[in-house]
């Protein structure tokens, strides 16, 4: 058991995505295999998968290896490999078009890296254009009022927002209160 789990380490660290995979499945049936090399396994295969839908050109293909990564990630969440399974995660649900799941990764995100909060809540704006503009136009309020980088983009897409829904009292409200932060140009 402990040569089949150094081989598949072997394989993960050296690349060798493809047999990984193949060699992943007998490893993970095994009932003498401890939990922790499960959970690390399973992490790897995760991976694994991620990294071979990034290379592969194929749509479908690519599709169906990121639902594979998603199932094995969602299998890890609740152990030490958590926070490494947000970010790919996020990027394969955004892949896949389930822009709520991707969505409130990113505010997961903007709450565990404070450090990156103003992308991971553009990247979570994003995904609320898709289906939940009014928890887009809310983002963008919070990306303002952090005053960074992306403040001026941020004003003028939830102004862009509040006019495209018709929401000209709360345009009006937060005109005032964020048109310093719009560009010259887009004024």
């Amino acid at each position: 058991l402990k040569s089949q789990s150094y081989k598949l380490h072997s394989y993960y660290e050296t690349g060798k995505r493809d047999a990984f995979v193949l060699a992943a499945d007998m490893f993970l049936k095994n009932p003498n295999s401890s939990a922790e090399d499960i959970h690390t396994i399973r992490f790897e295969l995760a991976e694994s998968y991620f990294h071979l839908a990034q290379s592969c050109e194929d749509e479908q293909k690519k599709g169906a290896l990121l639902r594979e990564a998603l199932a094995q990630y969602q299998q890890v969440m609740e152990t030490s490999y958590c926070d490494l399974t947000l970010i790919p995660q996020a990027y394969a649900y955004e892949y896949l078009k389930e822009y709520a799941k991707a969505a409130s990764l990113y505010a997961l995100l903007a709450q565990k890296e404070p450090e990156k909060k103003e992308d991971w809540l553009f990247h979570q704006a994003s995904m609320q254009l898709q289906g939940d503009r009014r928890g887009a136009i809310d983002t963008f309020a919070k990306i303002v009022e952090l005053q960074g980088k992306n403040a001026s983009r941020a004003a003028f897409n939830q102004l862009n927002l509040l006019f495209q829904e018709r929401e000209y009292k709360d345009f009006i409200l937060a005109h005032d209160r964020v048109i310093g932060h719009v560009s010259e140009n887009k004024l």
